[in-house]
């Protein structure tokens, strides 16, 4: 009888032995699948930061940075600063959403450096865990020579034909930004130009920046679909400025996705216009032809994503046409 009741009491603790065991590997366990959830919320977010803007004025380092596209909740913006030998990193608050632009100015004296070398950029993520997370590679780097950062030195990063041709500063540039978030519905966008724009001609086929015709108040049709094509991109519209060809002459509308609608915008007698056309490329071609009384030839899209690509283009630059 003893005998069978020690049998029982060490099968009784073998089982404890066990269930404690496996309570230790689950903790073990848990804590390598969180590691790794939050390593792989990390790895597969497409937030996206650049460095705009570098300017040294007096005793000040001006760093301007834009985010693009890509999801991902920012809380804030790691600044590494690099003389070649010593590095500081320096965290900026900042809650910037997509296509926005923020300058961040630096007193050069505390910084633990000497002749700046490199600038990055790491952002600072909360994942849906409430922790706060960094990329361990900087999502962006500016290099310089020893010395090129000396008081006046940096440049606008922008593409060099905005600052010299149209003569945007950054500001204008984060400010035109700022702004033309409040036209955030498809009426405000086509209340905005049928009210406050004037429709001009050129004989060129150039369409300009949409922040000098939004200063401007004035342009082509051409340059007000740009305009209105970056309206929607900023409020986070699926949107493409579209260019059909017929009988060698160039048509333009802008289509986009309107709460899960498909439509377009097309101007008629001087006058912004929207419609609902459906799914397919060919569905808005046809109803276009059909507006117009036209046989289109051949069709294609530029300006995929063109905020803040600020860029004089002809729209006879189509990069891959299609035919009808």
């Amino acid at each position: 009888m003893k005998r069978g009741m020690s049998e029982v009491v060490t099968t009784l603790i073998i089982i404890l032995l066990v269930i404690v065991a496996l309570g230790i590997i689950w903790v073990v366990v848990k804590n390598v699948l969180n590691k790794g959830k939050d390593e792989i919320s990390l790895d597969s977010l497409t937030l996206d930061l650049q460095i705009k803007k570098v300017l040294v004025e007096e005793d000040n380092l001006s760093i301007g940075v834009e985010r693009g596209n890509g999801e991902g909740e920012l809380i804030g913006i790691n600044f590494i600063i690099s003389d070649g030998e010593n590095s500081v990193v320096l965290e900026r608050t900042s809650n910037m959403k997509e296509f926005e632009m923020r300058t961040f100015v630096f007193v050069l004296s505390e910084l633990a450096v000497d002749e700046i070398t490199s600038i990055s950029v790491a952002p600072i993520i909360e994942l849906k865990s409430g922790k706060e997370v960094t990329t361990s590679i900087p999502i962006d780097i500016i290099t310089y020579d020893a010395g090129d950062l000396a008081s006046g030195g940096g440049a606008d990063l922008e593409n060099p034909f905005l600052q010299e041709e149209w003569n945007i500063t950054w500001e204008e540039t984060v400010a035109f930004v700022n702004e033309t978030k409040q036209y955030n519905t498809s009426q405000s966008i086509l209340d905005l130009i049928n009210n406050e724009f004037e429709i001009v001609s050129r004989e060129d086929l150039l369409v300009w920046p949409a922040i000098i015709t939004h200063q401007n108040k004035k342009g082509t049709e051409y340059d007000l679909f740009r305009l209105i094509f970056n309206l929607l991109r900023l409020n986070d519209y699926e949107a493409a400025y579209f260019v059909y060809e017929y009988d060698s002459n160039i048509g333009v509308v802008v289509n986009f996705r309107d709460l899960d609608e498909p439509k377009y915008f097309y101007f008629e007698d001087s006058v912004l216009n929207m419609t609902h056309h459906g799914w397919s490329f060919n569905e808005l071609l046809g109803a276009e032809e059909q507006r117009e009384n036209i046989i289109i030839d051949r069709f294609g899209i530029i300006f995929g994503r063109d905020l803040p690509n600020y860029y004089n283009l002809s729209i006879t630059d189509v990069e891959y046409w299609e035919l009808r």
